[in-house]
């Protein structure tokens, strides 16, 4: 499987606290089958710079770690982009990390952005050269509130992305009717763990792949955890 939205790098944002934590959330992810992290840190263009230097230094120290222990577990750059006016010429500029220094960008909103201000970023992006994968989509209430919305994303060449704790949530008898329909109509690209920690968001692909097989099959959650996170690293 492919991860491609965790904060695993620890003392940079609101993700992993210490050494001790990162290293302990890329054991769990091995152990479930992950084979590449994609280590998106947060990001806000414009008011705050990028800590560069220690988020590079953090992502070789645990790369190093992963081949101490003899860990399956590749360990790539990226941030997940909180957009503000200048989000897509900083990051046409290199000033922020694209996915694995490819176009491709990982990007959040606050939960009530119009929707006229997501479509306008998706736009943004494209025409800096990038491709925008929209983190999250079921925490804003314009894509909630209009399914057909993720369609007309994608028809602008936007990925989207869902959380794996949303998919677990949306399964079984009572789930969410809203990720149900967005998740089998086929208009989530990929379903990352957004991992934080170890204990209240910590690595949960295993449990995703189980719950999407299930429920959707073997084809589809192949695509949500391994065919389409691998379409967008390849940008």
């Amino acid at each position: 499987m492919i991860d491609i939205h965790t904060h695993v790098i620890y003392g940079v944002d609101d993700g992993s606290a210490s050494p001790d934590m990162s290293r302990g959330m890329l054991r769990a992810a091995a152990a479930q089958g992950v084979r590449t992290v994609v280590c998106t840190s947060h990001c806000t263009p414009g008011y705050r710079s990028f800590p560069w230097e220690a988020y590079l230094a953090r992502v070789e120290e645990l790369r190093r770690f992963l081949q101490a222990e003899g860990l399956e577990l590749e360990l790539l750059p990226g941030c997940e982009i909180l957009y503000t006016d200048q989000a897509a010429a900083l990051a046409r500029r290199g000033e922020i990390p694209t996915l694995n220094g490819g176009r491709g960008v990982l990007v959040e909103f606050l939960p009530e952005t119009p929707w006229d201000t997501i479509r306008k970023a998706a736009r943004e992006f494209g025409n800096a050269g990038l491709r925008m994968t929209a983190a999250h989509v079921e925490r804003y209430a314009c894509l909630r509130e209009d399914l057909s919305r993720l369609a007309e994303l994608r028809e602008e060449g936007v990925f989207c992305q869902m959380n794996a704790a949303t998919a677990l949530r949306g399964a079984g008898l009572f789930g969410d009717r809203w990720t149900k329909k967005a998740l089998k109509s086929g208009l989530i690209d990929a379903v990352a763990s957004d991992a934080h920690n170890l204990t209240s968001r910590a690595p949960n692909l295993e449990a995703a792949r189980q719950s999407l097989e299930k429920t959707m099959g073997e084809a589809a959650a192949r695509r949500l955890l391994e065919e389409g996170p691998g379409e967008i690293l390849r940008l």
